[in-house]
């Protein structure tokens, strides 16, 4: 996992391993922001199936029978390196970050924008609640990260169950925080 601040993307604000790896056509990136033209990240995750499965096949023609059915009959996308990038900024500020790197052609030309649209039946709207979402769409970095490694990774909702954890008891600690203040409040007018 990298880190990189900034207030776009770009080759100057980043690092050259990362910046060499992202923009690298054999390795998949996906831009996790939910802009009118992103696809949902399952979408994304069966198109990049699908392109390692014809890889796999243009590939298997110097390859026994054995080693192509092998190959063909694993899940392809858990084995290959994905590259997701999370914008981590207030709504506004990730908004503009956006728009400034694709004004500057800064995100790469392969890269697939995916969006969180399949939250499934664990989902609780506004769960990170500290802050007002502008929609119950609009998701947290951590619950964004969560649901993202909820699709991409074999173990998937076991990564999301201890990602969420932390945040659930950050929300409740802010929540007894305030109520506590409230109560104070109260009492001493």
């Amino acid at each position: 996992m990298y880190k990189i601040v900034a207030r776009r993307w770009g080759e100057q604000v980043v690092d050259p391993a990362v910046w060499n790896t992202v923009n690298n056509p054999d390795e998949p990136v996906l831009l996790c922001f939910p802009s009118d033209d992103a696809i949902s990240i399952e979408d994304a995750m069966q198109r990049i199936s699908l392109e390692n499965q014809s890889q796999q096949h243009t590939k298997s023609v110097s390859v026994t029978q054995s080693e192509t059915q092998k190959q063909v009959g694993s899940k392809q996308y858990h084995e290959r390196k994905i590259n997701i990038i999370f914008i981590d900024a207030t709504w506004k500020f990730a908004k503009e970050m956006d728009s400034k790197t694709m004004q500057n052609e800064g995100w790469p030309k392969h890269t697939i924008r995916v969006k969180i649209s399949n939250f499934g039946e664990d989902f609780k709207p506004k769960r990170f609640d500290i802050r007002t979402p502008p929609s119950t769409a609009h998701l947290s970095t951590a619950e964004c990260i969560a649901q993202a490694l909820k699709v991409v990774e074999e173990n998937g909702e076991e990564l999301f169950d201890v990602l969420m954890r932390p945040l659930d008891l950050m929300v409740q600690q802010w929540h007894s925080f305030s109520d506590n203040n409230k109560k104070r409040h109260k009492t001493d007018n």
